[in-house]
């Protein structure tokens, strides 16, 4: 791996732990998504946000098997919806993820 992917993985891990960098993005997705004045995304605006991600990164859409197991260990309540800060770490977790593939 060369030294400049390496530089920039560490610039932009340092950044991914500044909550400035995240929270506009948190925030953006998750007021477009949520339903009227819920604090909470239900699974379906989830499932839309994510074939939404893997459209845009053009890759196959993924399993349900996988979006349900995502879901499952993000809802901590398993109310079968995801509060701000559990859609926070799907978003920090997903970065993270694309950050380790450069």
């Amino acid at each position: 791996m060369s030294e400049t992917i390496v530089d920039v993985k560490k610039i932009v891990k340092d950044k991914l732990h500044e909550r400035n960098i995240i929270e506009p993005l948190v925030n953006k997705t998750f007021e477009e998504f949520r339903f009227k004045n819920n604090t909470f995304l239900e699974k379906d605006k989830f499932i839309t946000i994510i074939n939404g991600i893997y459209k845009t990164l053009r890759l196959p859409p993924p399993l349900k098997s996988t979006i349900d197991s995502e879901f499952s260990k993000l809802n901590k309540k398993k109310d079968g919806k995801l509060k701000k800060d559990e859609y926070r770490q799907f978003i920090e977790d997903l970065i993270k993820v694309v950050i380790d593939s450069l």
